[in-house]
């Protein structure tokens, strides 16, 4: 009789042990779960720091680049009649020159009222650019390379750092960049990251009524 009766105990001495043994799985299992998540996390972490460190370095050699910008112009005084007008010689630089450049090209662009305007305008904006290289070949090629570089990262959220590059810019900064972005200098590798992260979101349809056509800037 004794027998049977340990061969249950033994059954049920067995079966608690599968199932503590089972528990101890599960509660590993869910402590592996929460250590890889964590190292997850802090990879995840370590990544956008260094994501970041690389970016607003970058960030600011960009800003370097165009406080480096220098333009010097002489402003003629012609209120003193009867006189030889006086000559001063007058240095612009930084964002200054950026905006005074886009007003110039605004205004060239501006000037035509009939035949194709797009034609105009990118025809224009060649023009512009090879008289003034030396002040912007520069810094369109930065700006490329930082976008580019947030474009070709692993990071989430990139429209978070466009739009923090973009914030930066005054609206004849903006408007310079799109006119450089059409044109046939810019639109096979500019155009399509400003689209990818929808700069014309920072540079509404009415402030180029004045200079293009509203109907070309809502097809792009």
């Amino acid at each position: 009789m004794l027998n049977p009766v340990f061969g249950l105990l033994s059954v049920v001495a067995l079966m608690t042990a599968l199932g503590q043994n089972q528990r101890i799985l599960e509660h590993s299992k869910e402590e592996l779960d929460k250590t890889n998540n964590s190292l997850k996390t802090q990879n995840e972490y370590i990544k956008k720091q260094a994501f970041e460190g690389t970016y607003f370095e970058l960030l600011k050699s960009f800003n370097e680049v165009v406080s480096s910008i220098k333009k010097t112009e002489t402003l003629i005084d012609r209120s003193n009649s009867g006189r030889w007008p006086n000559a001063t010689q007058v240095e612009f630089s930084g964002r200054s020159v950026i905006d005074k450049l886009s007003s110039e090209l605004c205004s060239e662009i501006n000037r035509q009222n009939t035949g194709s305007r797009i034609i105009y305008i990118k025809n224009s904006y060649i023009k512009f650019h090879k008289k003034n290289e030396n002040y912007i070949g520069r810094y369109y090629r930065f700006l490329f390379n930082v976008i580019r570089f947030i474009h070709e990262s692993q990071i989430e959220n990139k429209k978070t750092y466009t739009d923090i590059l973009f914030a930066q810019m005054s609206n004849q900064e903006l408007i310079i960049i799109f006119y450089y972005a059409i044109s046939e200098l810019g639109s096979d590798k500019m155009l399509p990251l400003l689209c990818e992260y929808n700069f014309l979101d920072h540079l509404s349809a009415n402030e180029l009524d004045e200079f293009t056509d509203s109907f070309y800037f809502k097809d792009l």
